[in-house]
């Protein structure tokens, strides 16, 4: 069978030439991370909560507890959901249990007295550990899109509904991939979502914490329809089409007024007019389109909107 021809067809790949592995080795801006000295785990083992006080951490080269990851990991504990990702630990020569990658998941559970699942390592040595908690730190992560676009909880299902169905104002406008055509990613959905459901700011990882507390808010009774009104406000307010973005910072800001405004009324309104809105410049009221600045969009927001 002959092969096809095209000028495709003499491209080398990385694997096949050595000329071009080589180039590539010259580009690279770090050595390779050689770990060795480790036995990797293979199932994951779910810890009691009286067996969590066995896990130690080694302040020498981790980071410290961050309150403010570590609480909002309990809300999504406390409220009945689950954090899927297990925590990375070693066994040293000594016998001893030491965290390497998941401390903040660590200490929520921990503090909610809850059951921890944890993948268990064999290490050599402190130097074995050190290096396989820098590979864990540096490994290529999943862009948030595809892991939106894979997640099988409730807020995973609502998200592509959003992006899909006929009765979403966003059908045919989310893009679950590197589409810059289109006006809305699938984490910036995911975030403005977050933002109306919680009325918290959607910081931190999407598969760690924003999508399992999303999964936890939309499982009580109302909020689906909360967001599902407010996936119609911010249509009407922003006009997303194709070949334009949507501003990220005044649709994250726009969940949060939105999720205060349902919250006094009792129900989803609708301002009396989202002209005011419209027309109002939120994106020029800030320097940059940083978190810093949310409050700043939320007054302007709070400002244009009238009760119905």
């Amino acid at each position: 069978m002959k092969k096809p021809r095209g000028k495709h067809t003499t491209r080398r790949k990385l694997s096949e030439s050595p000329a071009i592995l080589a180039a590539g080795k010259g580009r690279r801006s770090r050595d390779t991370l050689l770990v060795t000295g480790v036995v990797l785990g293979t199932e994951v083992t779910i810890l009691k909560p009286s067996e969590l006080k066995r896990l130690n951490i080694d302040e020498g080269y981790q980071r410290l507890r961050i309150t403010s990851e570590v609480n909002d990991l309990i809300h999504v504990i406390r409220d009945g959901g689950q954090i899927p990702a297990p925590v990375q630990v070693v066994e040293r020569p000594d016998g001893t249990w030491w965290i390497v990658d998941g401390q903040q998941r660590f200490w929520a559970h921990f503090d909610c007295d809850a059951p921890l699942r944890v993948l268990i390592h064999k290490v050599k040595d402190r130097i074995s550990e050190q290096r396989l908690f820098r590979a864990l730190n540096t490994q290529i992560r999943i862009n948030s899109d595809t892991t939106i676009k894979g997640w099988d909880g409730i807020s995973g299902k609502l998200l592509h509904s959003i992006a899909e169905d006929d009765w979403s104002p966003f059908k045919g406008l989310v893009a679950f991939t590197s589409n810059r055509s289109l006006p809305l990613s699938a984490t910036l959905l995911a975030k403005g979502v977050y933002s109306v459901a919680t009325g918290g700011i959607p910081l931190g990882a999407m598969e760690k914490r924003i999508l399992p507390r999303l999964d936890t808010e939309l499982r009580k009774p109302g909020t689906e329809v909360w967001v599902r009104e407010w996936v119609r406000l911010s249509a009407a307010v922003f006009e997303p089409k194709r070949g334009t973005r949507v501003p990220p910072l005044p649709f994250t800001a726009l969940g949060r007024v939105a999720h205060r405004r349902y919250g006094l009324a009792g129900r989803p309104i609708f301002p009396e007019s989202c002209y005011a809105l419209k027309r109002a410049n939120l994106v020029g009221i800030t320097p940059t389109q940083s978190q810093r600045y949310i409050a700043v969009v939320e007054q302007a927001i709070e400002q244009r909107w009238k009760n119905s």
